[in-house]
């Protein structure tokens, strides 16, 4: 602070007395002539910075550098020897520049520390500063981790037009003394100056800035996803006969499920794109589950006997006649295509141990029985950057708000003399603006959002806004003619202001808590316009049962604190607009923003204005979140097609009740906790887990449930028997028709020797002639077909139970889908 009251004994302390003691006012513009613009230049040097992710926004560590003429700053080098002298900012005019940061447009607090200036003797100054400040950024999640952002951030003055202040910048961002972050890279950063293209318009200045991220660590981190899409792959080559291939394939299914969660996880939210690394890891789960169930069905799918060859099986036998088909299906020897429908009946595949046995009996009571054992195996399994202004912050040097009203001596200019006119006599700030007490005051309000944000654990919705207040001051007009000025720019602490409040935030009670302090422009005819930026809260209510395909409708309340309609009109012209948003939220989408006006018909009401807002959630990431959990369906679906003996089908099931487990937890965790009713996603897969459990508990039953020999048939034993005998039938058990198994020219009794004989196997491939003795006794020969009998009987009876408890499951899933779909969002 300049001590005025005292004469200094320093040539530098004389100098300071005659430009600051004087006739030195820092609330006018430093120019002689009203009409003429100060020039105002930066210099940006960059120190560090960071990337917030989660916002996003670059927070940056700067050396700020503000130049321009001050025209009541200049003396003589001759008469005191010194061409600079230091001053510290807050004695000195200093230009009203901002820059639009991201969020928190409510407070209006530095972003540049206290600094000294240089002034120079023809009034040149120069102000140099540390500042932190926070530049938008544009990101899209599409490309991670190979993604870039582009920053912007945008200087202009508050409420001065170009013809008053113009700012310019005379180079680009200095990297000099910057020291690189190490997530992200530095590539480019660019400064323009935004020509103003009509009087009435504010200077800019645009910085651009470009970061790219480090690929160093998610090269290692993306590592294991690869490798298990590489063992999904490597599986195939194995027999699908085999329990190992079914074993990876399950291993390799909750390994994609462990790494599409921990990618979620390592996601930042900050748009509603979904990466395209999280969707290919998404479709090769879905590949891996169709693996699985392919290999399900390859395990009970073999080539029926007597029946027409398939074209599949031509293909096969046409791919194994070639070199590359035999390497591809890894065969010892070429097959020749050419095999005729006799040859193709003889080498049929038995469904029991994939092997080609024919018997011929020279007798059936004790005789030797020569076997002809084939050679052949038939097992052969083969940024833009928007130049709107975006006002969602406050900048970086204030002017002193106080107007000086106890100089001796009038102002240089015509607008230091307008200013103390109009404020100097007879100014009460604490009065309503009215000549007639009776008279209400019509405030106009127009809500400018800027951006917003959702705490869903809380239910609140949070507004930042710049906040457009406009009435008329009767005491604060001026002839223009006289002066010559079109408007004044005034602190909003020097004149009355309407008292607003938002009935509905938590955190604030009175209006000055919820907007930041800030200039107000004044016209000739009273008008005066204050551009305030506010933070709101709002209560949402949200219908949790949809989750997440839900909404938020939020409302707020905002009006006069004391005053009533007779002091206090809020126009109907006021309303609010959603159209400045530029960055889209991540997790909420705005659907749309209304006015209500609240009149009531008692003159003693207060007037008020009520907000409603409407939020609808993105989904599209969830649509990658919810794919693991009904690709869990499928696979219950699936295994229910096993042999009912398999162990697989047992270690399969039980593997899905621990991962429906473990899913409902996570589901659980990602709720949002407000609303009483339970989302019916988490419901869903609840009763899944519930029939997951039915499944396995029904499979044991069925393991060991056999009709009883000295028992009387059942109803469902005579049903599964009704549906075997038709075609459909068949298809759906995987039966075989027994008329097919009947040898032309023969005898049932002779068939069913025949097929006990066929029960015989050997271990030769080399296509020998065996000759085995038997004793078959004509006594026994009954006992064995009545029992080859009811073994298959039991056989059809258990599959059909299968099949009807999997129609069933089929159903329940069905409706319960038909019952997750939204119905009312709010």
């Amino acid at each position: 602070t300049i001590k005025c009251d005292g004469e200094s004994s320093s040539i530098e302390g004389k100098l300071l007395e005659k430009l600051l003691c004087v006739d030195y006012d820092k609330t006018q513009r430093p120019v002689k002539n009203h009409k003429t613009a100060v020039n105002v230049s930066m210099a940006m040097h960059l120190k560090e910075y960071y990337v917030n992710e989660m916002e996003p926004s670059l927070v940056m560590s700067v050396w700020m550098t503000l130049s321009w003429k001050d025209e009541f700053l200049t003396w003589d080098r001759a008469d005191y020897g010194m061409e600079t002298v230091n001053i510290d900012s807050s004695n000195l005019w200093r230009p009203t520049i901002e820059t639009m940061r991201n969020k928190e447009a409510g407070s209006f607090e530095k972003s540049c520390n206290d600094h000294k200036c240089e002034v120079k003797h023809n009034g040149t100054v120069s102000c140099i500063s540390p500042c932190t400040y926070e530049a938008h950024c544009s990101s899209t999640n599409v490309d991670w981790p190979f993604d870039q952002v582009l920053c912007t951030m945008y200087f202009s003055s508050w409420m001065e037009f170009a013809t008053q202040i113009n700012i310019t910048a005379d180079t680009n961002i200095s990297r000099e003394f910057l020291h690189e972050d190490r997530s992200w890279n530095l590539l480019s950063t660019e400064t323009e100056a935004l020509v103003p293209t009509r009087e009435e318009s504010f200077s800019m200045v645009l910085y651009t800035i470009i970061l790219e991220r480090h690929m160093g660590v998610y090269a290692a981190i993306m590592t294991p996803g690869f490798m298990v899409v590489v063992v999904s792959l490597a599986v195939l080559w194995i027999d699908s006969a085999s329990s190992d291939r079914l074993h990876i394939l399950c291993a390799t299914c909750l390994g994609h499920y462990i790494y599409l969660e921990y990618i979620y996880w390592h996601l930042a939210y900050n748009t509603k794109d979904v990466p395209k690394i999280l969707l290919f890891f998404r479709d090769s789960l879905l590949i891996n589950v169709l693996t699985l169930i392919f290999t399900i069905v390859l395990r009970h799918t073999t080539p029926r006997k007597n029946t027409s060859e398939r074209l599949i099986d031509r293909l096969a036998l046409r791919a194994a006649s070639t070199s590359l088909g035999c390497m591809l299906l890894q065969v010892d020897h070429t097959v020749d295509p050419k095999l005729s429908q006799r040859s193709w009946g003889e080498n049929q595949t038995d469904p029991e141990n994939n092997r080609h046995a024919e018997n011929g009996a020279n007798g059936t009571n004790g005789d030797t029985v020569n076997l002809v054992v084939d050679g052949y195996d038939g097992n052969n399994t083969s940024f833009t950057v928007s130049t709107k202004q975006h006002r969602t912050g406050l900048g970086i040097i204030f002017m002193d708000p106080t107007i000086n009203c106890e100089a001796s001596t009038d102002p240089l200019n015509k607008e230091g003399k307008l200013l103390r006119n109009l404020f100097c006599f007879n100014y009460d700030k604490s009065e309503r603006p009215v000549k007639d007490h009776n008279t209400a005051v019509n405030v106009t309000s127009f809500m400018h959002v800027q951006n917003y944000d959702v705490d869903e654990g809380k239910s609140t919705l949070y507004l930042y806004v710049w906040m457009s207040i406009s009435w008329k001051d009767e005491f604060l007009n001026w002839d223009r003619a006289e002066y010559g000025i079109d408007k004044l720019i005034v602190d909003s602490s020097e004149i009355w202001r309407p008292t607003f409040v938002a009935f509905h935030n938590l955190n604030s009670g009175n209006g000055d808590s919820a907007c930041a302090n800030h200039p107000c422009e004044l016209k000739p005819s009273g008008i005066v316009l204050c551009v305030p930026p506010c933070q709101y809260e709002a209560l949402c209510v949200s219908n949790t049962a949809n989750w997440p395909f839900d909404s938020l409708k939020c409302t707020m309340f905002l009006g006069a604190w004391l005053e009533d309609v007779n002091q206090i009109n809020i126009s109907r012209k006021s309303n609010i607009t959603t159209g400045d948003i530029e960055m889209s939220h991540a997790e909420w989408k705005l659907q749309s923003a209304e006015l209500l006006h609240i009149f009531l018909p008692d003159n003693t009401s207060y007037p008020s204005l009520e907000y409603i807002v409407t939020l609808e959630r993105h989904i599209a990431i969830y649509g990658v979140i919810l794919t693991p959990g009904f690709l869990m369906i499928i696979i219950n679906l699936a295994v229910l097609w096993m042999n009912i003996g398999s162990t697989e089908r047992l270690y399969v099931l039980c593997a899905t009740c621990m991962a429906h487990f473990t899913y409902m937890e996570y589901l659980y965790w990602r709720v949002p906790y407000h609303g009483e009713n339970v989302p019916k996603l988490l419901l869903f897969f609840r009763d899944s887990l519930v029939i997951n459990a039915l499944m396995l508990a029904f499979t044991i039953i069925l393991r060991h449930t056999a009709p009883k020999g000295d028992s009387s048939e059942r109803f469902v034993d005579k049903l599964a028997c009704k549906v075997a005998s038709t075609s459909l039938g068949r298809l759906l058990l995987q039966t075989e028709d027994q008329n097919d198994n009947k040898q032309p020219g023969t005898t049932e009794g002779e068939n069913a020797e025949r097929g006990n004989a066929n029960t015989l196997r050997s271990d030769s491939v080399d296509g020998e002639t065996v000759n085995l003795v038997t004793d078959a006794p004509d006594r026994n020969a009954s006992t064995l077909r009545e029992a080859s009998v009811e073994q298959q009987h039991a056989k059809v009876v258990i599959i059909f139970m299968d099949r009807i408890m999997f129609i069933c499951f089929v159903l329940c899933y069905v409706f319960m889908v038909c019952g997750l779909l939204p119905k009312e969002n709010i």
